[in-house]
């Protein structure tokens, strides 16, 4: 009889713990919940010190889409639009990261439409010798980002599509040729002995 007088008594105790772990499991349930701003479905993945911070980065550095973000953070593309609304640092930090991007394309489109030079080496081979010469390479203006950087800096006096149908004015037909001299002193020309 005392065996199973044990026995009644731990079992007792066993159901007592297992109603407390019951009770504390449902504590912190609650508890994660009060957290979580979303107490209903899944939680969400967004982590405030960290995608802000990568999110810029992938904008500024590999000009990252929206598309783009959503592949790299492994959500649905409508997540990341959640998020923009949601967070305004989220979305702070990937218009930040896209301004960066775009001056710097910005610089490139400058540099073809102004022209441009830069230092370099031209490597030849001359009878089996490696002959290194330093030479200034030029880049002239390209006519296309002269108009498109026109249209989109002069829009009044840069359109590309001019309604003078009304007047019943010839509109005269636009036409840009360009010529590319140097003088002769900039011109090196080296050979090896």
């Amino acid at each position: 009889m005392a065996t199973k007088k044990k026995t009644a008594k731990k079992k007792a105790a066993k159901k007592k713990a297992v109603s407390k772990k019951k009770t504390t499991k449902k504590k912190t349930a609650k508890k994660k919940q009060a957290v979580n701003s979303n107490p209903v479905g899944r939680p969400t993945k967004y982590q405030a010190d960290y995608h802000p911070v990568q999110a810029e980065k992938l904008c500024a550095k590999l000009y990252a889409t929206d598309i783009q973000l959503a592949d790299f953070f492994e959500v649905a593309v409508s997540q990341i639009y959640e998020w923009k609304k949601k967070y305004p640092i989220f979305q702070e930090s990937i218009k930040r990261g896209k301004a960066v991007a775009d001056e710097t394309i910005e610089q490139s489109l400058f540099h073809r439409a102004a022209g441009y030079s830069h230092e370099d080496t031209h490597i030849t081979n001359y009878y089996g010798e490696v002959i290194k010469t330093p030479v200034m390479k030029y880049y002239p203006p390209e006519p296309v980002a002269c108009i498109f950087w026109l249209t989109n800096r002069k829009r009044g006096d840069w359109k590309r599509n001019i309604d003078n149908h009304d007047s019943g004015e010839d509109v005269p037909a636009l036409s840009i040729s360009y010529e590319v001299r140097k003088p002769a002193s900039e011109v090196k020309v080296t050979r090896g002995s």
